[in-house]
């Protein structure tokens, strides 16, 4: 896509399922540019749609929330949810666990491509590995999260077509 101007200082909302949960869209239509950046769990809707359901909505992702925002950052964690119910991801080299709102839920990296494509952010976090840290941080785990999560960088980096492209 093309480059996104970003005014700042710039307030970036949170959301629960693609809406501020305190803002209806017309308020925030009444809103300047530089209060109208959402981010967008993508979590909250995979347990039960198909990426397919929000990309083939006619204007893709920034259209089927409703809000109009100024720059759409979609990630893979819910940043008010403390993450205590992932797992380790051993033997899974293209796939962590997530906590979703049914509970935890194995991700892999092409299935959270397949919901970037379909929600069609300015930006978006590339999917990582993240050690937890509550049984103290060790040297080992750290390491191969870093490596996995490099790996996964690549493959977020990486050209894709979304399966529900259509051709003309």
């Amino acid at each position: 896509g093309a480059p996104v101007a970003l005014p700042t200082p710039m307030l970036l909302m949170y959301t629960r399922r693609g809406e501020p949960s305190h803002l209806t869209p017309d308020i925030q239509d009444l809103l300047p540019a530089e209060a109208r950046a959402v981010q967008v769990s993508m979590l909250h809707f995979m347990d039960h749609l198909k990426p397919e359901h929000v990309g083939d909505f006619p204007g893709g992702g920034r259209r089927y929330f409703g809000s109009k925002p100024t720059v759409m950052l979609a990630t893979h964690r819910d940043p008010i949810m403390f993450d205590m119910s992932a797992k380790e991801s051993k033997g899974m080299p293209d796939a962590t666990f997530v906590a979703s709102p049914t509970g935890c839920k194995k991700l892999t990296v092409e299935e959270y491509m397949q919901w970037v494509g379909a929600c069609q952010p300015d930006a978006f976090v590339a999917l990582a590995e993240e050690a937890p840290c509550w049984d103290g941080v060790h040297r080992k785990k750290s390491e191969a999260a870093d490596k996995r999560t490099l790996e996964w960088l690549d493959k977020c980096a990486a050209p894709a077509t979304p399966p529900w492209t259509r051709s003309p």
